[in-house]
């Protein structure tokens, strides 16, 4: 791997912030644009005589937004500078370190090595020269920096461009010292008696005009800044749902095809037709979304690049030439502010699906446009005698997860046993163990999962025991293991807090105390140990490989890799309203369905979904009593464990 020198650094950062992106060398005497790109005076007018040499507008080369040009054409243009300041630094600074290994010769003498450099006179100075120049009248009072502090960067050499007060552009011997709020220029104190004097002129001092501007502009930048976040996010959703299409699409031809091959022959017809429309369907979608995409990235690029300029502007010009710059700023600050930023979750939704209906020689089904989930099945296990109710079979149902013949099997935290349900909501028996194998009594039971071939886990004080259920009518345990701790045979400091499956039947189990989650494979043996900062008591596992978890109290969603690199970690804010997470569990896209607590009263429970990359995708639910766990079902419906009953949900 080759070495990275200075050098190299130094060439890079010119390379992206002090080059002229028309010659791509250093800036020379930029001038900036209405859009605040910047250029050389010499490029733009090599530009305007070879493309526009009649036109009054000139448009920006790299974004195309067309500044008008004053009368004595690009000459007229706001000089930028503070860049020209910061390449004459940076150029003195790139000098020094490549003569680093060289001798420097003293500029007077000519003979004898330099050790400073006059930063007023800008001229190297060996020993004896140094002492003459601080000797001399004219130069005594100037500022030396030794070569060791200019190279270090203890001493740093400034432009005087940097300090220069700028002249009156109509009265070229006077510096500026109001600015005009009404013609909205630098003038100086000529200007006040002759052309912009009161009362048909205010003015004020540039120290005060400074401040306001500053003022103003940081509460205009602040609401671009917020413009950038909405069109990040509704890019970041548009970037998911045109992967998510592409699946749902496929699933949707699959449904077609599944469903048309039970009509056999007499329906195929029917089949291609509606095929034909999933494809046309989705081929307008990914065009809608891909001139989203381009829409969005190019607002995007356009909404960061101004920002930057302007940033740039307001932190490294001078009070002048901020306020001589402060109308082409404020005009494309408020130009960011002005855009129509859109919710592209509203009318840019990959769903696509199918949905069949039976078949009366008339039609196979219908492509679903919208995804739309209603509440399926409600069961609260109540005990009843008669028909009167004696009490609620839940105290607190918190963790749910089924088996693969969709029986039900739900944790709860407060009678300390397990629930099994048939999927239509009969209670099948109460688990607290086999009886016949005291190792296998359950004490705690606080989280549990069930793999893809019946083996149920569950987190049991310090232990994970798993069970073999292969047909959910007998439970037989199978062993225990512990997750690794800090020290061998101490536990003390471990809360196993959450645990969950993929599909390869390895257990993930997190330590909410230890900030740990670790893998293992079905038999207990030990994969690997992933940190975890944010871990708290939900945990789950997409098909991408991939550890998801929440933390209630900071309201985040979590999703790392299984080497504990972070792929994103997002807020849990819907509709500009921080909401708690709680339960989550992911679909064979990897999307993210998770329980939201938007308060800690009782029916303020919802379920929302989220992309596998962390982008918002909508509400499915609400009006949940206090939901904690979620799962996915075998059919593709939802079903969460919420407080003092089990509900599932499925897609209309």
């Amino acid at each position: 791997m080759a070495e990275v020198t200075t050098e190299d650094v130094l060439d890079k950062i010119s390379q992206g912030h002090l080059e002229c992106t028309i010659c791509i060398q250093r800036f020379n005497r930029p001038k900036i644009l209405d859009c605040l790109h910047s250029f050389c005076l010499g490029c733009l007018e090599d530009y305007k005589r070879t493309q526009y040499p009649s036109s009054p507008k000139l448009p920006c080369p790299l974004c195309r937004k067309e500044t008008v040009l004053p009368d004595n054409g690009i000459a007229g243009l706001s000089n930028y500078f503070a860049m020209t300041a910061l390449v004459e630094e940076f150029t003195h600074q790139e000098n020094l370190v490549k003569r680093q290994k060289s001798r420097i010769v003293c500029e007077v003498c000519e003979d004898d090595e330099a050790i400073s450099r006059c930063t007023d006179c800008k001229e190297y100075l060996c020993c004896e020269c140094q002492r003459a120049h601080q000797r001399a009248v004219k130069t005594k009072k100037h500022e030396i920096a030794t070569l060791d502090d200019l190279r270090s960067g203890k001493a740093t050499f400034k432009s005087k461009m940097r300090d220069e007060v700028p002249k009156c552009k109509k009265h070229t011997n006077q510096e500026v010292c109001f600015f005009c709020n009404t013609c909205k220029v630098l003038i100086c104190a000529v200007c006040t008696a002759l052309d912009h004097c009161k009362p048909s002129h205010t003015y004020e001092d540039i120290e005060e005009a400074e401040m306001s501007f500053r003022d103003k502009a940081k509460s205009l930048l602040s609401k671009a800044k917020d413009s950038r976040r909405k069109f990040l996010v509704a890019k970041n959703f548009v970037d998911s749902a045109s992967q998510r299409l592409e699946l749902m699409l496929a699933d949707t031809s699959a449904d077609i095809s599944q469903r048309a091959d039970e009509e056999v022959v007499r329906i195929r017809d029917m089949e291609a037709s509606l095929k034909e429309d999933a494809a046309k369907i989705g081929k307008e979608k990914a065009e809608l979304l891909k001139n989203a995409q381009e829409s969005f990235s190019e607002n995007l690029k356009w909404t960061q690049g101004t920002l930057e300029m302007a940033e740039a502007v307001l932190d490294q010009s001078s009070r002048f030439e901020l306020l001589e710059l402060m109308e082409k700023l404020l005009c494309n600050l408020n130009d960011i502010n002005e855009l129509d930023v859109p919710c592209p979750e509203q009318n840019l939704s990959p769903f696509l699906a199918f949905k069949p209906v039976p078949v009366k020689k008339v039609a196979l089904g219908k492509l679903l446009l919208k995804e739309k989930w209603s509440l399926k099945a409600h069961f609260d296990g109540k005990v009843t005698s008669g028909e009167v109710t004696k009490g609620y079979r839940f105290k607190m149902a918190a963790s749910i997860a089924t088996f693969t013949n969709s029986d039900i099997i739900v944790a709860d935290f407060e009678d300390y046993k397990l629930h099994l349900f048939t999927p239509q909501g009969q209670l099948k028996f109460e688990f607290v163990g086999p009886g016949d194998q005291p190792e296998g009594q359950l004490f705690n039971p606080y989280d549990l999962a069930v793999t893809q071939d019946n083996k149920l886990v569950v987190i049991d004080n310090l232990l994970v025991k798993v069970y073999d259920a292969p047909d959910t009518q007998h439970i037989k345990f199978l062993f225990s293991f512990t997750p690794p701790s800090e020290s061998d045979g101490d536990e003390t400091g471990s809360d196993l807090s959450c645990i969950a499956v993929d599909e390869k039947n390895r257990i993930a189990v997190g330590d909410a105390k230890r900030k740990i989650i670790s893998l293992h494979e079905i038999d207990g043996s030990l994969i690997s140990k992933v940190p975890a900062e944010l871990l708290d008591r939900r945990l789950s596992i997409s098909n991408k490989e991939r550890l998801i978890f929440s933390n209630y109290q900071k309201a985040k969603l979590v999703c790392i890799d299984f080497d504990g690199q972070e792929v994103f970690c997002v807020d849990t804010v819907v509709d500009g309203k921080q909401l708690k997470p709680a339960g989550m569990c992911c679909d064979r896209h990897g999307d993210i369905f998770i329980v939201l607590h938007a308060s800690d009263e009782h029916g303020a429970g919802e379920i929302h979904r989220y992309s596998a990359e962390g982008a918002y995708m909508g509400r499915i639910a609400a009006g949940l009593r206090n939901p904690l766990g979620l799962t996915h079902t075998p059919a593709g419906e939802l079903a969460v464990a919420d407080m003092l009953s089990v509900k599932i949900y499925h897609k209309d």
